[in-house]
């Protein structure tokens, strides 16, 4: 799955931004300079199911020979 920051800001200039495709915590990692950036104000976090996960390093192979 490709990842994305889906940034939107409504009429009365409120921001939200969407991560898709991070796992665990990776999406605050991706998101906080944009956050800093915007002011660093309140912040309101929505974890999705993703955000519990556990980020795999890679699979495991076996060669025989």
């Amino acid at each position: 799955m490709s990842k994305e920051l889906i940034i939107t800001i409504s009429p009365l200039g409120e921001v939200t931004i969407e991560a898709c495709g991070f796992i665990g915590t990776e999406c605050t990692q991706v998101t906080q300079q944009i956050e800093l950036a915007l002011g660093g104000g309140e912040i309101k976090r929505d974890p999705k199911p993703e955000y519990y996960a556990t980020p795999t390093v890679g699979t495991e192979s076996k060669l025989t020979f």
